[in-house]
């Protein structure tokens, strides 16, 4: 099923009309303007009620059933435009060590297949720089294989109406398909924007050595369409609106950061550290936005309605739900608003965090939390945290969960997906230079695979047991009182339920013979005696009457390379004074 697309405002018949009055074309008198008043099937009237944020589904059409093939020769450009960088030193610093404007280079970017660019594809016949190449993102920018940003030249074209392109390497995910995989998954669902992408072979020629060099191959990419002003003309979406990459953003109002840009504190470096602007740069409604959500006596009911589209904001959270990706609480995604609306809409950018359970569970079995599943990875967040507080709202969210698991998510439209994608990808993945880097064995490869959508089962039940657990918390440093004794507390897990805490002190990380444990407490601290100096381990779990438990976020790395979850670290100094500590010995 094609999701059904909207037009902001009417449909573009204006040009057939005109031909129609001018030319006649068969019509005459009464007749030319019957034509045009009469056929409702050709016009729809503006949507009054605000702005009309949809993707464009005609960009995606069918999925492609190759890999594509790109042909990158790089080389020196000039100081003038900021490309006097050779290949090697673009790929030798991670961009934080690079500065504020990235190294760059120019190159001749081209299209085609196994064999040579083809004839009617993108920069075919090029032989000067039709493109700029410089690394994309921070930390793809520290791995061993890079990924890269290419784009097109002022006078030189575009590929399929894009100026600029992401090569992602996708270095973390075992399978190097999962982005894609999302955004595919994306394309048919109502109230979500996705973008578009296409599996490449990149390969590289570095003229600085020589014209005569030959291109190298740098293995399977995914080719991603980036969220600019570009997207959203494509997608026929107001590109003077605002749009925000959130970089490490909870929806806090972070007051002396998040500002209006001719405030006097304004810091641009401090402001793109949360929230990096692709767009308008009058933050205005952002700040209205943000001092409503942080407003307690703004009911989020009203929140949403002024400042959010619900669908597209419970359509994001319930396939972000249903994938585990856990990496959307304050970062991977977008935020935009256009022009004329005040509410904001998500756009997810970079799913590799999608479908790690498995994954993870691979490399540390039996290791995991009950907080790492369900709503509790968007806890940290004041919107996502006020939302799954309020009945309505989860009421909202869970009748998107099952619409997207029931509709969207099937086991067949999944694993159809998959099996298209893995016989395209794996073969690359475990030829070279891909191979070096694999991160599983093919087998595992394989067995991955064929359980994604069974992580998207567990995802759903896990969501709704979720609903019945404590909150997750957070164990605070213990404080020593005016007597010596020594306070111990937490953060309040109740929710809306009764709890008890059960509470485990030790000299040992292990817990196997505990110095003190309470059972019980029905309050969020317990003050205990004077301890000795010495490193101390501190357990706290909630638990309801029904024996529903939860524990603390805290966790403790060990040096035999294990996590212990729901654990503070702290240490008592020969002063009596205390210092919690987040150091992993396992590091």
């Amino acid at each position: 099923m094609r999701k059904k697309i909207h037009s902001a405002g009417r449909r573009r018949v204006l040009p057939v009309l005109l031909c129609l009055l001018l030319t006649g074309c068969g019509l005459q008198g009464e007749d030319v303007f019957n034509s045009i008043l009469t056929p409702e099937e050709t016009y729809e009237k503006t949507d009054v009620s605000g702005v009309l944020v949809s993707d464009a589904d005609d960009l995606y059409g069918e999925p492609n059933d190759g890999v594509a093939v790109v042909y990158l020769a790089v080389g020196l450009g000039n100081e003038a435009d900021g490309t006097d960088h050779t290949w090697t030193e673009i790929n030798s610093s991670p961009l934080e060590e690079q500065g504020t404007i990235p190294y760059q280079c120019e190159a001749v970017f081209q299209m085609g297949d196994e064999n040579a660019p083809t004839q009617g594809s993108f920069g075919y016949g090029e032989v000067t720089a039709n493109a700029v190449v410089r690394l994309q993102g921070a930390n793809a920018s520290r791995r061993q294989q890079k990924s890269y940003r290419i784009s097109i030249k002022d006078g030189k074209g575009s590929l399929d109406g894009m100026k600029t392109v992401v090569l992602s390497k996708s270095f973390t995910d075992p399978l190097r398909i999962t982005n894609k995989l999302c955004y595919e998954l994306m394309e048919d669902i109502p109230s979500l924007l996705s973008t578009r992408t296409r599996l490449v072979h990149l390969y590289v020629k570095d003229t600085s050595s020589g014209e005569d060099t030959l291109y190298q191959d740098y293995g399977l990419y995914t080719m991603a369409e980036p969220i600019n002003k570009t997207y959203l003309k494509n997608r026929h979406l107001d590109d003077d609106g605002a749009l925000y990459k959130a970089n490490d953003f909870d929806f806090a109002s972070h007051e002396d950061v998040i500002t209006l840009a001719t405030s006097p504190q304004f810091r641009e470096d401090a402001f793109e550290s949360l929230l990096e602007s692709k767009g308008s740069d009058d933050h205005a409604k952002l700040l209205a936005m943000l001092k409503a959500v942080n407003d307690p006596n703004t009911p989020i009911q009203e929140v949403l309605d002024a400042y959010f589209d619900r669908d597209n904001l419970y359509a994001w959270l319930a396939f972000n739900i249903l994938t585990g990706n856990k990496d959307t609480s304050t970062k991977n995604y977008y935020l935009y608003s256009p022009t004329g609306s005040e509410k904001f809409y998500f756009i997810s950018w970079d799913n590799d965090g999608a479908f790690r359970a498995d994954y993870e569970e691979l490399r540390a079995p039996g290791q995991s939390a009950a907080w790492d599943t369900g709503i509790f990875s968007f806890y940290d967040n004041v919107l996502f945290a006020r939302i799954l507080e309020d009945d309505a709202c989860i009421s909202s969210l869970s009748a998107a969960v099952d619409t997207l698991y029931e509709t969207y998510l099937t086991e067949p439209v999944v694993s159809s997906a998959m099996s298209r994608l893995t016989a395209l990808a794996e073969e690359h993945v475990y030829s070279l230079p891909d191979k070096t880097f694999a991160r599983v064995t093919q087998t595992q490869y394989d067995i991955l695979a064929a359980g994604i959508h069974g992580q998207i089962v567990r995802n759903y039940y896990a969501y709704y047991d979720s609903l019945e657990l404590p909150a997750p918390f957070h164990i605070r440093e213990p404080e020593t009182q005016a007597d010596g004794s020594l306070r111990l507390f937490w953060e309040d897990a109740a929710r809306d339920k009764s709890v008890t805490y059960r509470v485990t002190l030790d000299d040992s990380w292990d817990f196997a013979a505990p110095l003190l444990s309470k059972s019980g407490l029905s309050s969020t601290e317990w003050v205990i005696d004077p301890l000795p100096a010495g490193q101390y381990f501190l357990s706290v779990t909630a638990q309801t009457a029904d024996g529903k438990s939860q524990i603390a976020y805290e966790t403790y790395s060990t040096e035999v390379k294990t996590t212990v979850y729901g654990v503070l670290c702290f240490y008592v100094l020969p002063d009596g004074s205390v210092h919690a500590s987040y150091f992993n010995e396992g590091e």
